[in-house]
């Protein structure tokens, strides 16, 4: 069966993916980077098993509270809107591919979804520590600039692709960005970004709150994010991973192997 026909295998055991042995070293770090990729969704029960798994004092997340509270109060409202629009297309419109990739950046991110109901269970928090200044220019305008006839318009006459293959495609760029390849892709086109005064900021501001978490109370700590983050950048780009490296913290790879299986990576 091709890749494209068949779904995500996201009842997995995922036990049987955790390596015991490394999970025991990771038990004495004050800091575990946990990085992900966005959007497929799939993946919270790995996140909510390693954090059972783990039993951290307090779990973070790259999201800002603003960006949580303004969800939470138009997440339904925006699928209700969203779906208003897709009834004047045909209905092979809502199979298309970017449809279904906006639909997920409408709703509230997995990350956030998987570690806050984990925390909730466990009577521990759950902040969200990105900066709402950003949210608060961007997601009020998803309104006028996504939800529209024009939009969707727009999406559904691109050129369709499978959406499997675009999630297992972004896996392996991670992997070989992060060295798990033997063949990484090059560090000056990926960390350009940290060139931008505005996203350097931010990588320093979130190394700074998880400084302050870390210090703040005895359990480890646990950060749920992107997983460009993990990076260890040179010749001054400093990387969130880099500002935390007197804390050593472990970083640890939530991904997919070829198959679509999710696998876990404790980088070095």
């Amino acid at each position: 069966m091709s890749i494209c026909r068949k779904l995500f295998n996201t009842g997995v055991l995922t036990g049987k993916i955790f390596n015991q042995a490394a999970l025991k070293g990771l038990s004495n770090s004050r800091l575990i980077l946990l990085g992900t990729l966005h959007l497929d969704i799939g993946l919270g029960p790995v996140i909510r098993s390693f954090l059972d798994m783990i039993c951290p004092g307090i779990v973070s997340v790259e999201i800002s509270p603003f960006s949580v509270k303004f969800r939470e109060r138009y997440q339904a409202r925006w699928i209700s809107e969203l779906e208003d629009v897709l009834g004047t297309f045909p209905p092979a419109a809502r199979a298309h591919a970017a449809v279904q990739l906006l639909r997920l950046q409408l709703s509230m991110p997995y990350e956030w979804t998987s570690s806050s109901s984990y925390a909730q269970g466990k009577g521990i928090k759950c902040i969200p520590i990105d900066d709402s200044h950003i949210a608060r220019k961007e997601l009020p305008s998803w309104k006028t600039g996504l939800i529209t006839r024009q939009n969707i318009k727009g999406l559904i006459g691109a050129e369709r692709f499978c959406l499997v293959r675009y999630f297992l495609e972004k896996h392996g760029e991670a992997q070989r960005r992060l060295g798990l390849w033997q063949r990484p892709l090059p560090e000056k086109d990926f960390l350009r970004w940290l060139s931008e005064p505005v996203w350097r900021a931010r990588e320093r501001r979130l190394a700074s709150r998880l400084l302050e978490l870390v210090y703040s109370q005895a359990g480890p700590v646990v950060h749920v994010g992107g997983w460009m983050h993990l990076k260890s950048g040179k010749a001054g780009r400093g990387t969130m991973a880099d500002m935390l490296g007197k804390l050593r913290p472990s970083k640890v790879l939530v991904s997919r192997d070829k198959n679509g299986t999710p696998m876990l990576k404790i980088l070095d």
